[in-house]
């Protein structure tokens, strides 16, 4: 995989190599929009503009063609045989697999779904999840702060998501349907509009998040600190007060 830089009229690229030096991420090549390589598959993860002109840059991981695998279907022999490769994955359904502890780093999941599989404990480092839905799966331990947050889109159903942590993600509109979420730390994610009905949310962490039009009328066990959080238009059913006003140890009956 490598980094690759593309000018929007200006072949310098002082202020695109100063960005990603500094991150320790060598560019290997600055591309003028008339030369962009054809021979292989580019996913845009930055954007800015250089120091020294008013020329927009844009970065993109550049893969191979061969590491973009579109409607495959993989199964528990599949990993065990091959394990999972660098790439996007875009279409494609994991049935079943065992990712646990493995590395997911860098690795972009487009438009996919995982089914009964285990992810506990993988390492997200710099992965891409978008169009994703992780249905019936083992996904506690996860860091799904250290994705990729430019192209952010992942829903869950049925799953054990204990102990993971969604610090500062955006996760508009996010579905955690009949989800165990223990002690999963929330704390300054975006979770406008997003759906916890008939999720445990038992010890869950919500500080300085956006709150705004979730829905929590299905949700059990939560407790949320409205002065802590945005608030706005957040749904909850008629007997929630005990979940909002928990902190202040109060005997409600």
């Amino acid at each position: 995989m490598d980094l690759i830089c593309i000018l929007g009229g200006s072949m310098e690229g002082d202020g695109c190599q100063g960005h990603h030096k500094a991150r320790g991420q060598p560019v290997k090549s600055i591309c003028h929009v008339a030369k962009i390589p054809k021979n292989g598959v580019f996913i845009p993860i930055q954007r800015g503009q250089t120091r020294s002109s008013d020329y927009e840059y844009h970065c993109y991981q550049m893969y191979p063609a061969d590491n973009h695998f579109e409607d495959i279907t993989f199964t528990v022999d599949t990993i065990a045989a091959n394990g999972i490769l660098p790439g996007i994955y875009e279409g494609c359904r994991f049935e079943g697999c065992d990712l646990s502890s493995r590395s997911l780093n860098g690795l972009w999941f487009i438009d996919s779904t995982f089914n009964n599989c285990n992810l506990s404990n993988a390492n997200l480092t710099g992965s891409t999840w978008n169009g994703v839905w992780i249905r019936d799966c083992q996904a506690m331990g996860l860091a799904f702060g250290d994705c990729h947050s430019a192209l952010y889109d992942v829903h869950f159903e049925g799953c054990r998501l204990d102990y993971s942590s969604f610090l500062k993600s955006p996760l508009r509109g996010a579905r955690y349907i009949r989800c165990s979420l223990l002690q999963v730390d929330f704390s300054g994610a975006d979770l406008r509009e997003a759906d916890f009905s008939l999720s445990i949310l038992t010890a869950a962490l919500f500080k300085d998040c956006n709150l705004e039009k979730c829905d929590f009328r299905e949700a059990i066990d939560f407790g949320i600190d409205p002065s802590c959080n945005r608030m706005r238009d957040a749904r909850f059913a008629p007997d929630a007060l005990e979940g909002l006003l928990r902190k202040y140890g109060l005997n409600i009956r």
